[in-house]
């Protein structure tokens, strides 16, 4: 995924644009079970290089299925961004009290296969961050359709990912990205992040075609640090 290389400055809401171009009016809100046809094919283009060599060409079309049922609960951690009514942007973050999805290889099955479905699964595992701490935030994707990109759209989605840490008082946001995505990297480092540790990926390698991933954190300010 090709994330935003420059930021937007925002200003009630409102960005405003690089180049001069009109600035856009963003709302972000929590995604609803009638989003998931917008939003499964959105994270599929988005993120690639991740579910294209997983879930194959039916990619868009398993998320989709898989969204359908997963935001039917209140918990879904799903935000999208929207202009003018047009989802452009999502994010889906998990924090430990959110009850893990149920049966995603049943469900996967039913639009790609039994094989492909746990082969994929497997394969995804190998990305998986592991058990949430109390404190924690972690964001497990952020995707930004291409038409939308370079107008602060990811960066808006990341400032109300740190918002919504802060209301439910979690101490820090945590995320992988791999070590080849400069573009993300420079976008989390400007937004305060920090590498606390990285994973060599040995075994699904020739899968993503990179060589490992960082986990990057953030440490969301407190009352005493204002």
């Amino acid at each position: 995924m090709s994330l935003l290389e420059m930021e937007c400055v925002i200003e009630d809401n409102v960005l405003i644009g690089p180049m001069g171009l009109e600035p856009p009016t963003l709302n972000i809100r929590a995604a609803i079970p009638g989003d998931a046809a917008a939003i499964g094919p959105l994270i599929a283009e988005a993120l690639d290089a991740k579910y294209a060599p997983t879930l194959g060409a039916k990619a868009a079309a398993a998320l989709i299925h898989l969204l359908n049922e997963d935001l039917l609960h209140p918990d879904h951690g799903y935000w999208v961004a929207e202009r003018d009514g047009t989802i452009i942007g999502t994010v889906h973050i998990a924090h430990a009290e959110h009850a893990p999805p149920q049966r995603i290889a049943r469900r996967l099955a039913v639009i790609i296969g039994w094989p492909r479905a746990i082969w994929s699964l497997a394969v995804l595992s190998t990305l998986a961050h592991g058990p949430l701490g109390a404190d924690e935030i972690y964001v497990g994707e952020l995707a930004v359709t291409p038409i939308a990109r370079r107008y602060g759209v990811a960066s808006a989605l990341m400032h109300h990912v740190i918002a919504q840490a802060s209301l439910a008082h979690k101490s820090r946001i945590t995320l992988w990205v791999t070590d080849d995505n400069s573009a993300a990297l420079a976008l989390y480092a400007r937004m305060g992040f920090t590498r606390v540790g990285h994973r060599t990926l040995r075994l699904s390698r020739r899968v993503f075609g990179s060589r490992g991933a960082q986990l990057l954190e953030y440490r969301v300010p407190t009352t005493e640090d204002s």
